[in-house]
Order: C-alpha cells, then sequence, then structure tokens
C-alpha cells in the first residue's frame, strides 16, 4: 500500500475550500493562516506567495541566529515549528482543517501530504527521489538538511519544507516550494532543476492531489468570511507585526 493510500481518510461530504491569495506581506501571511487555524469546523487550502521576499522563523527558533539576515529581509516568526526559510522564488500553501480528518499521528499526515505533493509534481514532470525515514536532526534552516520524509531532488538536495501545529483539535501544516534558488541559500534545492517547466500548472496539481487524498470535496473561494479577516488584523498587530513577538526567543 503506497503512502496516498494508507492515509485516506473518511471524510465525505466535506468540503476544501482553496483560497489563491496574491503576494502580501510576512505578517499578514502569518495572521491569515494562524487565523484559519482558529476557525472551528471549516477545511481551508490556501496557496499564496511573500512581497517583499522575507525569511520565516520557525516557532522555537532563536532570533539571534539570523542578525545578519534581519539586515537584508523581513523576519517573521511562524506559528508552526521547523527551521527558517527563505521566501523568494517559492510557492507556499497552507492547509487549515480539524485534527480529526487527519492520520492521527504527525509522522503519519506528513506521509500523506507529501505523498499528494510528489504525485502532484510527478504529473508535471518533475522527476524527485523517494522519500526515505532518515534520522538527521534539523538544523537552523529548513531546507539545508533533509530529515524525515522530505521530498528531495536527485543528489539529495530538498525541494520541499512542510511544517505543522496542532492546537485544540485544529491542525496547521505549512508547506513550501522552492521554483528558483536564491543566492543567500544556494544549499536548497530547486524544481526548476528537477524540470518543472509549467509553474503556473503547479496550484491546480496540489489542489486536485490534496483533495483526493484528504476525500475533501473542493470549493474554490475568493476571500475568507469577514469574521476571520477581522481576526487576522488582530493577530497581525498584536502578534506578527510586533517585535516583541519576532523577537521573543
Amino acid at each position: 500500500m503506497g503512502m496516498i493510500e494508507a492515509g485516506i481518510m473518511n471524510n465525505e461530504g466535506r468540503e476544501l475550500f482553496v483560497l489563491r491569495d496574491p503576494p502580501a506581506r510576512a505578517s499578514w501571511n502569518m495572521a491569515l493562516d494562524e487565523s484559519l487555524l482558529e476557525d472551528p469546523t471549516s477545511c481551508w487550502l490556501r496557496f499564496y506567495a511573500w512581497e517583499p521576499h522575507a525569511i520565516s522563523l520557525g516557532y522555537f527558533q532563536k532570533i539571534g541566529d539570523f542578525a545578519l539576515e534581519a539586515e537584508r529581509f523581513d523576519l517573521v516568526r511562524r506559528p508552526t515549528g521547523g527551521g527558517a526559510i527563505l521566501h523568494a522564488h517559492e510557492l507556499t500553501f497552507s492547509l487549515a482543517l480539524p485534527e480529526a480528518l487527519l492520520p492521527s499521528s504527525v509522522r503519519s499526515s506528513y506521509s500523506l501530504i507529501n505523498g499528494a505533493l510528489m504525485e502532484a509534481l510527478r504529473d508535471l514532470g518533475v522527476g524527485l527521489r523517494e522519500p526515505t525515514d532518515c534520522d538527521s536532526t534539523a538544523g537552523t534552516w529548513c531546507f539545508a538538511h533533509p530529515v524525515g520524509l522530505d521530498l528531495v531532488q536527485k543528489d539529495g538536495r530538498k525541494v520541499v519544507g512542510c511544517a505543522q501545529r496542532r492546537r485544540q483539535g485544529r491542525v496547521l501544516h505549512h508547506g513550501s516550494l522552492v521554483l528558483e534558488r536564491h543566492p543567500h541559500t544556494d544549499f536548497t534545492g530547486s524544481l526548476a532543476d528537477c524540470g518543472l517547466q509549467k509553474p503556473y500548472a503547479l496550484v491546480d496539481g496540489l489542489r486536485d492531489r490534496l483533495g483526493e487524498v484528504l476525500n475533501l470535496d473542493l470549493r474554490e473561494v475568493d476571500t475568507v468570511p469577514p469574521p476571520i479577516l477581522v481576526r487576522a488584523r488582530e493577530l497581525e498587530q498584536q502578534r506578527y507585526a510586533s517585535a516583541d513577538w519576532t523577537n521573543r526567543r
């Protein structure tokens, strides 16, 4: 039984709301994702980019490790864990849904979602190495040290980074797909190096594959309900645009 088939849940009749957002500032991107995490019942799949380019730190990382980067890039602290990511020429997605709709273990949920990503990329002619269950320890940068079931290119460099937060019966899963390598993080892989010729088709492919493995009906939406937007504005002002939050560790 493959990675995808092993994780399909009985979620018939539930909708996955798909939101395609324009590029936005780092503080807004994280605030909206946390607001979607707090939505008590709905399932959300959000695609977005970052403008200007920014670095997101994992929830537990130390700000002092990024003094040089702070001089060049906006920094924001994610609600999810893991290592730092430079968001430049890449596609980010967030998945927010009830915890009961995913496999019970974090590891199994990673396997399910990354399996869907691999299939979507294969559909577009991207050749990746099969994930391996390695025992590496994550480093300062998310993409510098592949761990667990990470997706990597043929030479072992990581092309997809993921992080997750579970809270009060909900899950927020972040995914970052590097389209082109940035000089500041030249250790990353790149989907362009792996044969991706139609990056504009990536969103549709990921949407379809994630909807399939989660067994959710897809519903495209233009925006989120007003209460979610109001809460996101509060979170941005009180947390993600605040130096106290970013510098808390």
